[in-house]
């Protein structure tokens, strides 16, 4: 399990300068909300904060001056092209508090019907539950090894335990699909020669590459026409003066 302490300081400068330089030297601005307090400005390393991302639980322990508070990371800012983290949001609560937050769904198993060569699609990857905070669950998992072809889970056949989930129970979630065709032309002359058309489906594509071959060739006149055309003009303002 990877570190699941966020090392938080206080943060007294909040000038826009002072701010750009603590992310320069790979800091993190956020604010802290304690319950049942104000909100206090405070700051995060990154090692730290992407250190305790990677953990597969969703409630964290901050130290802030010598103290240790349960809490939720209710948000972070991205930056939208470097990606790179602007500002946290935590969020103190109470092992007995209801909150709502999402989690992620994980499948589990070999599905029979991608044994049978189907493909396995997820369409749903996080699911958004309220429960107590000493109960949030690190992920939803789903078996898929009974799903097949054409068979699908929705929100409501997930089983997730002693917690209300807040999504549409019939939306899917993961299905296993037909995998997609391409139909090439060898697979057209194929299906024509086992209905014995296969003299008009070959006629049929010569006339379209003929078609393609001949507009570019009308193409060609047309330029060279406009081309000798545009010379005639220049010849005869060349008489005239």
């Amino acid at each position: 399990m990877a570190e699941n302490i966020i090392k938080a300081q206080k943060r007294t400068n909040l000038k826009k300068s002072k701010t750009k330089q603590l992310r320069e030297e790979g800091m993190i601005p956020g604010n802290f909300y304690p319950k049942g307090g104000e909100s206090q400005p405070i700051v995060v390393e990154k090692t730290n904060l992407f250190k305790s991302l990677d953990n597969d639980e969703l409630l964290y322990e901050m130290e802030l001056e010598g103290e240790t508070t349960k809490c939720l990371i209710r948000e972070i800012q991205w930056h939208p092209v470097s990606d790179e983290p602007l500002h946290v949001d935590i969020m103190g609560v109470a092992m007995d508090d209801t909150v709502k937050v999402n989690v992620p769904i994980i499948t589990k198993g070999e599905s029979i019907g991608v044994a049978e060569g189907g493909v396995l699609n997820q369409t749903k990857w996080d699911l958004t539950i309220k429960c107590t905070a000493g109960n949030i669950p690190g992920a939803i998992e789903t078996d898929v090894t009974d799903l097949d072809v054409g068979e699908s889970i929705a929100v409501g056949e997930l089983e997730v335990g002693d917690v209300e989930i807040m999504d549409d129970p019939n939306i899917s979630v993961v299905s296993v699909v037909e995998p997609t065709e391409v139909v090439t032309t060898e697979d057209v002359l194929e299906a024509a020669e086992e209905l014995g058309e296969v003299g008009v489906v070959e006629e049929e594509l010569e006339e379209g590459e003929e078609l393609e071959e001949g507009e570019e060739a009308e193409e060609g006149e047309e330029a060279e026409e406009e081309e000798e055309g545009e010379e005639a003009e220049e010849s005869e303002e060349e008489e005239e003066k």
